[in-house]
């Protein structure tokens, strides 16, 4: 145990030189392309130097750190009791799937719930998020979530309504946590395909997106990242300058997503033609098809099937080569085919309701 502390310290000490920066005091932690382990709480121990203990009172002085003590830093990291402190770290890492945020929550009350027989503490967490520069003109929209260790996922707050441009990561966000003898470990993942027009391949030096992070308890609140609701008072997180084969592995694995999702919905008895094949019986064609129809399904509308569906899948389906072939093209060739067959896969729904509304408005307002 002697040698294990140790080489924690040994460890820490390294890591206090390479700590984060802040950049115009605000926080900024540098994010990793890696997988993570099944065992990702040991990063805390094994890679102290890529974590930031950045939390500062919540309202208060943003430069008022709370967890600057190294020794509380190191007792945190190696597992021991954080006494009656409540020190929270921050990683962040992505990979070919997604972006996923650790969140070290040391629980001073720990061992008092073991020995009392009472439950572990939850270790709450409020995080906003906007894939952008919340500092530049253009208003980013950012993504709202609330979670914690033992509730996992306790809301999911979009700002704007699902459309084209903006999609809830409701249905995508998860949420996993391990416990640690000094508290918890949470770990957010947030997969590329509800973000997959804002994928971090910015051509800027610094590729940031921005991050707030607020722990809550009933003694108040710490955050990394300024108050609620203030984008532009979050931390930096600093994507990577993405090699071409990364670039290419998160683009194929975002497009096979984008493929499973649009052969879900085109294949669903609601929409699928194959589901309602045309009637060709004679006493049919001569009496009920010349009566007035309304639809459960826009499948049952032969006249927008002629018009738009059939057309649109087909065109839809075309693309499945493309993604087959995708390790193939150039770097230029896979932007540009990303960029069309991620729109038209991803917003097939969206397309179908608007070419449906058209076609109807069409024919409610013949002239």
């Amino acid at each position: 145990m002697k040698k294990y502390i140790k080489t924690s310290i040994v460890a820490f000490a390294a890591a206090l030189l390479m700590a984060p920066s802040l950049r115009a005091e605000k926080n900024m932690l540098d994010v990793e392309y890696r997988d993570l382990p099944a065992n990702y709480e040991a990063l805390l121990q094994q890679e102290p130097g890529k974590w930031s203990f950045n939390f500062c009172p919540y309202g208060g002085d943003s430069a008022a750190f709370l967890w600057t003590d190294p020794i509380l830093q190191r007792e945190a990291v190696s597992g021991e009791s954080v006494g009656d402190k409540a020190p929270t770290a921050l990683f962040v890492s992505c990979n070919q799937e997604g972006f996923t945020v650790l969140v070290f929550a040391g629980e001073p009350k720990f061992k008092e719930c073991l020995e009392k027989g009472s439950t572990l503490p939850a270790s709450r967490l409020e995080c906003f998020f906007a894939p952008g520069d919340a500092d530049t003109s253009k208003i980013e929209h950012y993504y709202q979530f609330i979670c914690s260790a033992t509730e996992k996922v306790e809301g999911i707050y979009p700002w704007l309504v699902d459309d084209r441009s903006f999609r809830s990561i409701e249905g995508h966000l998860q949420i996993d946590s391990h416990t640690l003898p000094n508290g918890n470990m949470v770990k957010i993942f947030i997969p590329w395909a509800p973000l997959f027009d804002r994928l971090p391949f910015s051509e800027k030096r610094d590729n940031f997106w921005r991050l707030s992070v607020i722990r809550w308890a009933s003694s108040g609140g710490q955050t990394w990242g300024g108050v609620v609701h203030a984008a532009n008072s979050a931390g930096y997180i600093r994507f990577p300058n993405f090699t071409d084969e990364q670039k290419t592995a998160i683009r194929k694995t975002t497009l096979l997503k984008a493929w499973t999702a649009y052969q879900k919905l085109a294949n669903s008895t609601e929409v699928s033609p194959k589901k309602v094949p045309p009637r060709k019986e004679e006493y049919y064609v001569k009496t009920i098809a010349t009566l007035p129809h309304t639809y459960m399904n826009v499948n049952e509308d032969f006249g927008f099937r002629e018009a738009w569906l059939e057309k649109a899948i087909a065109e839809r389906n075309a693309l499945g080569a493309g993604i087959a072939d995708f390790d193939k093209m150039s770097q230029a060739e896979q932007e540009a085919f990303y960029k069309k067959a991620s729109d038209m896969l991803f917003n097939f729904g969206y397309d179908l309701d608007s070419a449906y509304a058209e076609y109807l408005n069409s024919k409610i307002f013949k002239r």
